[in-house]
Order: C-alpha cells, then sequence, then structure tokens
C-alpha cells in the first residue's frame, strides 16, 4: 500500500525505499519468459500519483519505469495495456488501489476532475499513433468497486474518459465491468452510441477467495475460466470485446 509506507516512513525514504524496487523488481528477461511460455500481452498497473501531484504521502518516481516495459515490450514482440490502477481516493477501497480505505472515496466531482488529469496525462504520451504498434488499449481505472459506487457515475466517468481519448487517437479502451452483471454496459460506448469504437470490457475472474477455489484443480480452474468465457461472448446482449483475467 503506497499510501501506507510513505505516511509511515515520509515522501522522501518511501522513494528511496522504492527506487532499488522498481530498478530490479522486472527486468527484460521477465519480458522473454513471458513471450517464451506464449503470452502476447503485458497489462501494466499504475497509480495516478506517478503522474500528476499526489493527494497525500504517495511518492513519485514510477513512471520512467513504464517507459523502460514499454521499450522492453516492442523488443520481444509482446503487446502493453496500460492500466490505471491507483485513482484518486480509491476507486475501491482495496489496498492494490494505493490506499486501503474501509469504503471507496472516488466518484465526487473533484476527484473524477483529477483523474482525468491524470488520464490525459498519460494519454498524451501512451495513446500517440507511433506508439500503437504497443500500446494495444489503455484501461480508464482498475476494477471500480461497483457495490460502493454509484452506477451512473462510473458509466457517466467511462463516457467521458472514452471520448477524451478519442481527442488524441482511437488507440483502444478497456472497461471494467465493476464486479457486476456486465449487462450494465450493454449497449453503452457501442457504434450505435454515437459511433464508439475500439472498447473492451475487462471482467476479471478470481478462483481463490474461498475453500472451494483453493481446493480446485488445475483442470477445473482452467474449465471454469472457459465456461465463463464462453458464458460471456455468447451472450447477444454483450456488445464488448472481452478480456477476461484468470487468477487462482
Amino acid at each position: 500500500m503506497a499510501w501506507t509506507l510513505c505516511e509511515k516512513i515520509g515522501q522522501q525514504k518511501c522513494a528511496d525505499a522504492l527506487k532499488p524496487h522498481w530498478d530490479n523488481f522486472v527486468s527484460i528477461n521477465d519480458f522473454w519468459k513471458l513471450k517464451n511460455a506464449g503470452f502476447n500481452v503485458v497489462r501494466i498497473p499504475i497509480g495516478y500519483w506517478s503522474y500528476v501531484e499526489p493527494w497525500g504521502p504517495y511518492a513519485q518516481g514510477a513512471a520512467p519505469y513504464l517507459d523502460s516495459a514499454i521499450d522492453w515490450a516492442r523488443q520481444t514482440g509482446l503487446k502493453v495495456v496500460i492500466d490505471l490502477h491507483g485513482a484518486p481516493k480509491s476507486q475501491n477501497g482495496f489496498d492494490h488501489s494505493g490506499h486501503k480505505m474501509a469504503y471507496p472515496g472516488w466518484g465526487d466531482a473533484d476527484s473524477l476532475s483529477y483523474t482525468h488529469v491524470a488520464l490525459k496525462q498519460i494519454e498524451d504520451k501512451y495513446a500517440k499513433p507511433e506508439l500503437q504498434d504497443v500500446v494495444v488499449a489503455i484501461q480508464f481505472v482498475n476494477e471500480p468497486f461497483l457495490p460502493d459506487l454509484d452506477q451512473k457515475m462510473v458509466k457517466q466517468f467511462y463516457h467521458d474518459a472514452f471520448y477524451n481519448l478519442r481527442e488524441i487517437s482511437d488507440t483502444p479502451a478497456m472497461l471494467h465491468d465493476g464486479f457486476s452483471d456486465p449487462l450494465w454496459l450493454n449497449g453503452f460506448l457501442t457504434p450505435q452510441d454515437n459511433n464508439a469504437y475500439n472498447v473492451i470490457m475487462d471482467h476479471h475472474e478470481y478462483q481463490i477467495f474461498g475453500a472451494g477455489g483453493v481446493a480446485m484443480s488445475t483442470e477445473q480452474h482452467l474449465g471454469l475460466a472457459c465456461n465463463m468465457v464462453r458464458k460471456l461472448s455468447s451472450d447477444s446482449r454483450v456488445t464488448f470485446q472481452l478480456l477476461m483475467c484468470n487468477s487462482r
């Protein structure tokens, strides 16, 4: 949790502690391992505080490492999805958003506006046509926790973020389903909806949070994931391209 660490030891000490991690945790060798294992896309999480002045004690300095990762992806023949993993005030309250909270604070006018500011910084740099051979999508926000957020607010945020991106390029936009039935996005940002295009729905299938999931065999995990893919892709009411991430 970036907030907790930096709040505890201070921004400068936090940055000093994180730099060796940033320098060494991932290298081009890891990208080659992914390529050789048959993967074709790397989804890279980033926090808003890497691109705009943070609200709170976050340490900056991670942004150049995304540049390195994109270079490695190009060298190894992998593609990149850039994922805004942490939004101002936390979009889900989870630790991986950068700030563990009992309830997500993201969603008011200030936090939404600042999220768009951060996205513009990211998109101005990475949604350029000359990077589209590597950067194949930008995800506006990771896992907004819809049970604790206003659905209309999230939908409006997606709408505004999509058309802001289209002012820069036609780089595909990725929308997470918010851990709700993805049919709540049915008909949204489709060619019939103001001629929207290049929109991907992101669904995360977790099979580890519970004794039943932990006890499953590899074959059972794969079967469950494949069944979910068939369900989502065959439902005539789902109008997006589909990306499903499976964790087990």
